[in-house]
């Protein structure tokens, strides 16, 4: 997992992942916690220098699974919720598969009907389509 330009919206999203402080997150980049706080205020219309990209990269790298994959989950839903280019790409491969829910705007994807394996001890189960 990387990311390919870190913007003040993406370290917020790794710092809420992370689920640190801004000024635990500052010590974590050895930075100050004024400029993790720049960052987040600026979102994408600031880019931290190289170092700090370098830095964010590492952090990202040497978290933990679960971190790991909150920071994946919290990116994913942002870019539907802001309606994000790259999303939008997702749907034009095969727009049937692909909707935007009607109250909320976030994106869904169509899960085929199958034999689906469930439970404690997997057993197979068949599920309609969701």
């Amino acid at each position: 997992m990387g990311v390919t330009r870190w913007t003040g919206k993406e370290a917020r999203l790794l710092r809420l992942a992370k689920r640190l402080t801004v000024r635990e997150f500052a010590v974590e980049i050895g930075v100050s916690d004024r400029m993790v706080s720049l960052w987040e205020s600026r979102g994408e219309g600031i880019t931290p220098r190289p170092s700090n990209q370098a830095a964010l990269d590492t952090i990202l790298s040497r978290s933990g699974p679960e971190a790991q994959e909150r920071f994946a989950l919290l990116v994913t839903e942002q870019a539907a919720v802001d309606r994000d280019p790259r999303t939008e790409k997702l749907l034009s491969p095969d727009p049937l598969q692909y909707r935007r829910h009607p109250v909320d705007g976030k994106l869904m994807v169509l899960v085929e009907e199958g034999i689906h394996l469930a439970g404690e001890l997997p057993s197979p189960i068949w599920l309609p389509a969701f």
